[in-house]
């Protein structure tokens, strides 16, 4: 198991208030999802309007010597989202502290569930931007960020033709992160890729 190898590395490595939450996951051609948890913000599964989060595994990683972390199992259906995301996404605060939330993620997502991968991701990052009061004429405005951006970062699938018998099996996958510099970069993206 991966995250018992890295919870090791890291508790030999590391003092006991040094830890990472951690999430890992892997899709199979049949539409198997099988993941794990370690104490990560639990992604959440958008699946006919019904939200399911994608809790278990384990505590974070790094805290103490010889912890088990256990699979948990998911089947992707066609039209599936999932939404994988750090705290830096829904802590992000106004300018009156309140936080952008996992119900506002879930708003924006559920107003977009026909728009394809890279325009949920603009209107993600766009909603918070928004939210946290840093739009100056539909651009980011460095001089109203402060540290907001320390940690924001988005990771989502839609899942497309997982029915055995389709003849395609696809999913959309991207990973944007708004870094403290405020230029949005992709840190990975991978489209119409075969399960």
């Amino acid at each position: 198991n991966v995250c018992e190898r890295v919870n090791e590395f890291l508790v030999q490595r590391t003092t006991p208030e040094r830890y990472a939450t951690f999430f890992v996951a892997r899709l199979y051609e049949d539409g198997t999802f099988v993941y794990v948890n370690a104490g990560h913000n639990p992604p959440m599964l958008l699946r006919r309007g019904e939200v399911h989060r994608l809790m278990g595994g384990g505590l974070p990683l790094g805290l103490f010597k010889g912890r088990t972390y256990e699979l948990q199992h998911h089947n992707l259906e066609p039209g599936d989202l999932l939404l994988v995301f750090t705290d830096g996404v829904t802590e992000a605060n106004d300018p009156a502290e309140n936080e952008f939330g996992e119900e506002r993620l879930l708003e924006v997502a559920r107003a977009n569930l026909d728009a394809d991968v890279p325009t949920l991701n603009k209107k993600v990052f766009a909603a918070i931007a928004d939210f946290s009061r840093i739009l100056a004429m539909g651009e980011v405005d460095p001089a109203k960020v402060g540290d907001w951006a320390h940690d924001l970062c988005l990771l989502h699938g839609l899942a497309t033709g997982l029915a055995p018998e389709a003849a395609g099996r696809y999913a959309h996958l991207s990973a944007h992160e708004l870094s403290s510099d405020l230029i949005l970069h992709q840190l990975n993206k991978l489209s119409l890729i075969q399960l």
